[in-house]
């Protein structure tokens, strides 16, 4: 909203049928703000079908931006263009998590148990695939263990708990699926792995922070996102190798990268395939810096002066004057 404003457009903004209430509230502040009426609009809907519909075939709307899934930005892509409205699309992502022989196992453990397990592993730049060389694999295992297992599931509003729930039932299920297939498929359940239900947490959607070990190419949770608190671990020996099964994805938007060579830095830096890389750094995304993915995981970007360009057009004027 906030590029969208200082570009000077009225947008309507419809938030996701199972989330509306963040929106509602800052839409308070607009109107404490004194924003004038019409510039801002919010439309929320169970069903977001009629929606979206109305945003693709109304020429008066001339630019759609989304964020969600690749499933449905694929659909609005194709409903923008035959009207040829623009379109930013943040999608999913299927990052990867690589530790190299070289990085301190007990620091990588802790920054990706930070950025994993970041809103139960509900956000698109959460590893989904943990790639940790053969030589530090059991102290990297040992460490996220031992953290994972003193992790407090319950509500946000209690102190000291560190798991919320997953967003509704599909999500929890489409969760424990995968973490039943790659144990069916000879992963090794390191932690977690289960509906929590006791203690009330069967009042909502609560699944246990998981680390599986032994992940291969053949398990869904391999090529799939999950978008829950799971920790996949794959073990590699070769950067090259572990750089292709990086890159062995249809999505682009987030990586991560552990190493203390520059040289090595450098090296994954340029051959990630993905819009953003963190080297030694699970955050390297802020308002200041263009943040969106390559391939499925989107088209465009958010934040910096690129975010701002998604909302401007460019004219060229030509005068003679006499």
């Amino acid at each position: 909203m906030a590029p969208a404003l200082a570009a000077g457009c009225t947008i309507v903004i419809k938030p996701a049928e199972a989330t509306p209430i963040c929106a509602r509230e800052v839409f308070r502040i607009f109107e404490k703000a004194g924003i004038p009426a019409g510039v801002v609009n919010l439309v929320t809907a169970s069903d977001p079908a009629p929606v979206g519909e109305l945003f693709l075939k109304d020429p008066r709307v001339r630019k759609l931006t989304f964020t969600g899934s690749t499933e449905v930005g694929k659909m609005l892509a194709r409903g923008a263009a035959d009207q040829m409205k623009r379109a930013s699309l943040e999608l999913g992502g299927h990052a990867p998590f690589i530790v190299c022989r070289d990085a301190d196992p007990v620091n990588a453990a802790k920054g990706a148990i930070l950025v994993k397990f970041l809103n139960t592993g509900q956000a698109c730049i959460s590893p989904n695939r943990i790639f940790v060389h053969n030589t530090i694999i059991e102290p990297f295992v040992a460490e996220m263990k031992n953290r994972v297992a003193k992790m407090r599931a319950g509500s946000g509003f209690e102190p000291g708990v560190n798991i919320g729930p997953l967003v509704n039932s599909a999500a929890l299920s489409k969760v424990a699926s995968q973490v039943t297939d790659a144990i069916d498929k000879g992963a090794t359940l390191v932690e977690g792995g289960r509906q929590l239900i006791e203690d009330g947490l069967d009042r909502g959607n609560f699944y246990a922070p998981t680390i599986l070990s032994g992940i291969t190419p053949d398990m869904i949770i391999y090529r799939q996102e999950t978008f829950g608190p799971v920790a996949p671990i794959i073990v590699f020996d070769d950067d090259d190798d572990v750089l292709a099964m990086a890159n062995d994805t249809t999505y682009g938007l987030a990586s991560y990268v552990y190493t203390r060579d520059i040289t090595r830095a450098m090296k994954f830096f340029e051959g990630l395939r993905f819009g953003i890389v963190g080297i030694n750094d699970i955050n390297p995304t802020a308002a200041a810096a263009p943040f969106g993915g390559m391939n499925e995981s989107g088209l465009g970007r958010e934040g910096a002066q690129e975010g701002i360009e998604e909302y401007l057009e460019t004219k060229l004027g030509g005068f003679s004057i006499r």
